[in-house]
């Protein structure tokens, strides 16, 4: 697969304009792309940072080097030059520089006069010079020997260096990683599809036997869903649709996508939940603009109406089975009370302890009468 590398230019501008040039022609020429800040005038924080960025997105640092010191940068008292190199170097940005020969050097005097060298900052253009020099290099005395440089250059650093670079659109295939995870993604959706199918065919069953509510909530309770260790704590397991439609039912209602921005848990609500739901006419494709490749699904209107049924259906039960288990347990209160009761012993009514009996005369049975005390009809004593 070619790559095209992005290769940064830097250098001071008005005294190296033939040399830029012939620098960006060598790039162009090896098939790279050239990139260079020198139409910003220096002196510019925010320029700065914009030149810094262009560093970072470009692949290869050349660093052009003439007899000017360039522009000083007023934090660092440093030219913005030297600026840019070191800031490559930090970055580990791989580089070479192409400095001028005193031949050279002697060549610009003659032909532009004092202004071609350094005058203000001597001390720390031999510096910086001298610096440059302990790395990879080459010498130059005309833009010539700028663009032979350049262009010898760039192979070496090109194959010896792993680089990201650039590539057209068309050659991009997937990567190793990319294409196991599309071998995962194809073996879902055929697990997915296989599963709908399924679902559909006891849809189908069910709606010539006359579906309801019921029938569906029995469906969905039955079929299970797998929920991968990612969002479920780091352990892989299995719901109930059904309790999966309860539980997710807002996020259902408000629309469910697979579009970039959409987190894991809504891509997963959109092909194992929602996508489900669609075959039971409870959930419906939302409206999404016709540029757009992805789909947004949720909740129909009979879906919204079966969830809610489906709460108060679960509500119901709760109600009853706690009724049922109350009684239940007054029952057996009463099961056990009786057995330790004695035998032959006759119920009487509690007292408190303080109260006194006081003598009253039997009260005398009438057939059909309530006794005063419980109102449970009497019958007339033996004779």
């Amino acid at each position: 697969m070619k790559k095209k590398f992005q290769v940064f230019v830097s250098s001071t501008f008005t005294d190296l304009r033939e040399e830029r040039q012939a620098a960006v022609e060598a790039i162009l020429k090896a098939g790279h792309i050239p990139a260079g800040m020198e139409l910003f005038t220096a002196g510019s924080e925010s320029q700065l940072e914009v030149i810094k960025q262009w560093i970072r997105d470009s692949d290869i640092y050349v660093l052009i080097l003439g007899g000017r010191y360039g522009s000083v940068e007023p934090k660092s008292g440093l030219s913005y030059t030297e600026v840019e190199f070191d800031y490559a170097k930090e970055l580990g940005k791989p580089f070479f520089s192409v400095v001028l020969t005193e031949e050279g050097r002697e060549a610009k005097v003659k032909a532009h006069g004092t202004s071609a060298i350094e005058q203000e900052n001597l001390g720390k253009w031999k510096t910086f010079r001298a610096r440059v020099l302990t790395h990879m290099c080459a010498m130059f005395a005309s833009p010539k020997d700028v663009k032979l440089a350049v262009f010898e250059t760039l192979p070496q650093l090109t194959s010896s260096v792993n680089l990201v670079g650039w590539v057209p659109a068309s050659e991009v295939g997937p990567s190793n990683e990319l294409g196991a995870e599309l071998a995962r993604t194809l073996e879902e959706n055929r697990s997915l599809r296989a599963g709908v199918e399924r679902l559909n065919r006891d849809l189908d069953k069910a709606r010539q036997n006359g579906a309801s509510f019921e029938d569906l909530y029995q469906l969905l309770a039955a079929e299970r869903v797998p929920i991968p260790a990612e969002l479920n704590g780091g352990k892989k397991s299995d719901q109930p649709l059904l309790d999966l439609c309860l539980a997710c039912a807002d996020d259902l209602a408000r629309g469910v996508s697979n579009s970039i921005n959409s987190t894991k848990r809504e891509t997963f609500l959109m092909f194992n939940v929602a996508s489900q739901l669609v075959s039971f006419g409870l959930a419906e494709h939302d409206k999404v603009p016709s540029e757009v490749q992805w789909q947004r699904l949720r909740l129909s209107k009979e879906g919204v109406k079966f969830l809610n049924w489906a709460r108060l259906r679960l509500k119901t039960a709760s109600e009853q089975s706690a009724a049922v288990g109350g009684a239940g347990a007054a029952q057996k209160g009463a099961e056990e009370a009786a057995k330790r009761k004695p035998q032959g012993a006759k119920s009487q009514k509690r007292e408190a302890p303080s109260a006194k009996k006081k003598w009253s005369p039997a009260p005398v049975a009438v057939k059909g009468a309530t006794t005063p005390a419980t109102g449970v009809p009497s019958k007339s004593p033996a004779r």
